[in-house]
């Protein structure tokens, strides 16, 4: 074309002169505390859940209680596990809060042996504890008490709730 048109929009980055689409309104999600749930996916099944003293896993142990579990809210802050389990059974759910280290292979058999004892097996084992200690981190600066702290409970913490929870 010998004789293009100019651009009426002087932006060198088109993309960043439109408008957004108008996102569909999201649907609700149900309410934990609402004993309104018509057919829980969870009913009399058992379940552990690391690192339930906040963010996901107090999400994820209401969750499941709300879906019918009885629910084991394990962490190592065991007043905020406590306050977790206190939700649940609020809610109307069933929760034991425990102490727990799940670098500790004493600790993680305790775990699932209270779900055993308490509620009668083991069915979900949500393990969810970790840390980013170091995060800012690169690989070189990284201290190794961080590095060891990070793996006993991102990794191996990992490995010992599957090593007792598995068998269970």
């Amino acid at each position: 074309n010998p004789n293009p048109k100019p651009n009426p929009n002087p932006n060198p980055n088109p993309t960043l002169s439109r408008k957004p689409k108008p996102q569909p309104k999201p649907k609700p999600i149900p309410n934990p505390y609402s004993s309104a749930n018509p057919r829980p996916r969870l009913d009399g099944k058992v379940s552990v859940v690391t690192g339930a003293a906040g963010g996901i896993g107090r999400a994820s142990a209401r969750l499941f209680a709300y879906e019918g579990s009885k629910v084991i809210c394990a962490d190592l802050n065991g007043a905020a596990a406590q306050d977790t389990a206190a939700m649940i059974k609020e809610a109307g759910g069933e929760a034991i809060a425990m102490k727990v280290d799940v670098s500790s292979a004493a600790d993680c058999e305790a775990m699932v042996n209270a779900a055993v004892t308490e509620f009668g097996g083991l069915h979900v084992l949500f393990n969810n504890a970790g840390i980013m200690h170091g995060a800012d981190d690169d690989a070189i600066n990284t201290q190794e008490d961080t590095w060891d702290l990070t793996m006993n409970i991102n990794v191996k913490g990992v490995w010992l709730g599957c090593k007792y929870g598995i068998p269970a």
